[in-house]
């Protein structure tokens, strides 16, 4: 905004009390400030985004679960992993004609995983 003529800033706040970040609202036009009433609405914004932004969080967690309850089901079931849920994998051809993929988890570390025939 070229010509800025008010600025207001509250911070939003962690559960654990850190300033993660800030909410602001600027105007082109100039104001008395910032009364109580006022202050009270940009907080409970700020409060707002925070649970938006831990409810993200969770729902990520929730996800991953989830994905990981399948493949721990899948892996117990001796079927394979579908390749969209391990994309940075290799396969490769043991003795015997038995194929193995090798995927690297999020540590880097590489996991061979048996592929099984589901037909």
């Amino acid at each position: 905004m070229p010509h800025m003529r008010f600025y207001a800033e509250v911070p939003i706040t962690s559960p654990a009390g850190h300033v993660i970040d800030t909410f602001c609202v600027v105007d082109n036009k100039p104001r008395d400030g910032t009364d109580e009433k006022g202050l009270v609405v940009l907080t409970e914004i700020s409060a707002a985004i925070m649970r938006h932004l831990e409810l993200v969080q969770m729902q990520n967690h929730f996800n991953r679960a989830d994905q990981m309850l399948k493949r721990l089901g899948m892996f117990v079931e001796k079927k394979s992993i579908p390749v969209q849920w391990a994309p940075s994998h290799s396969q490769m051809t043991m003795e015997g004609g038995q194929k193995r993929s090798t995927v690297v988890n999020r540590d880097k570390h590489n996991i061979e995983l048996p592929i099984y025939n589901t037909s």
